[in-house]
């Protein structure tokens, strides 16, 4: 009996192989239909092929950031970012899906800097997204994702929540958005850079402390979320909120800061808020403008 085993196991597992070899297989050969049919305009087809791929055990990265490249081509971005979030959780070291991503984040940041700005003039285009040409064939091993850009925390005695103090990253200025270049010095730069952070770090500090003062001095006079709700209305809102809370702790990752001209700087980060009350993990977009007592938050929007 025990021999019959010994010899029935390498079988099995031979067996098993060259099903696993084959399912590859006509998962390329599926793979490579749709790049066909999308190089043709036929996105639709495309699209259900790749959808019946994306459902197998065995569907890779390169599967999930094609179908965010149609949905990135409908128009539907934020199904795109969800998207190329699953391929990277397969392959973090993917550098094509990574970029996609950059590219999404990027427009959707000149939107909100022309919205801000009330520039309708300006016209920004939609990002074109990369296909991925080639299928990941066999078991990849992957790359553990990085850890999160997570800095020292800020150790107050009154505050007894931690507070994660951001990095700022190389300043790449937008370059589908018409607004004035940079004119200041690499030296001015670094200044800024570390300004826009200091004023980053107050805000999240006066909103743990539940200062409500410093708080909305965090934001530009004018300060409005939305149309149609009056910076009267916001201040009263977040005072009765921030207010009603016992306790409010919040840490910041993956700080990034892009310097888009002298007077304005867009702000990326992951926000983990946690109170008496709520908690969630977002990321946040803020559009940043200088004023004469510093660096002011002017837009502030949340990407789920």
């Amino acid at each position: 009996m025990f021999k019959s085993l010994k010899l029935k196991t390498p079988v099995i597992l031979l067996f098993a192989f060259i099903s696993m070899q084959h399912a590859f297989a006509s998962q390329g050969s599926d793979f490579m239909e749709a790049i066909e049919l999308l190089k043709n305009g036929k996105m639709d087809q495309a699209e259900s092929i790749l959808e019946k791929l994306s459902n197998k055990s065995e569907a890779t990265p390169e599967i999930f950031n094609n179908l965010a490249v149609i949905a990135a081509r409908k128009g539907n971005f934020k199904k795109a970012v969800s998207l190329l979030q699953v391929a990277l959780s397969k392959n973090p070291s993917a550098k094509i899906t990574y970029n996609n991503l950059n590219k999404i984040f990027s427009y959707q940041a000149a939107l909100a800097y022309r919205d801000a700005l009330s520039d309708e003039q300006n016209k920004v285009e939609s990002p074109v997204l990369e296909l991925s040409n080639k299928i990941t064939v066999g078991i990849k091993k992957l790359e553990a994702p990085a850890s999160p850009l997570v800095c020292e925390e800020i150790k107050e005695k009154t505050t007894p929540e931690p507070i994660s103090c951001p990095k700022v990253s190389k300043i790449q200025p937008q370059a589908n958005i018409a607004v004035n270049k940079i004119t200041i010095s690499e030296e001015a730069i670094l200044k800024e850079q570390s300004a826009i952070k200091e004023s980053v770090v107050q805000w999240i500090t006066a909103w743990s402390k539940k200062d409500i003062d410093a708080y909305l001095s965090s934001y530009v006079k004018d300060y409005t979320p939305k149309k149609g709700v009056a910076n009267k209305e916001w201040r009263k809102i977040r005072k009765y909120r921030i207010k009603s809370t016992k306790f409010i702790k919040i840490k910041l990752s993956r700080f990034e800061v892009e310097l888009i001209n002298d007077s304005f700087s867009i702000v990326r980060f992951h926000q983990l808020y946690t109170s008496d009350t709520f908690s969630d993990k977002i990321r946040k977009f803020l559009l940043m403008k200088k004023s004469n007592d510093g660096w002011k938050i002017m837009k502030e929007k949340v990407f789920l």
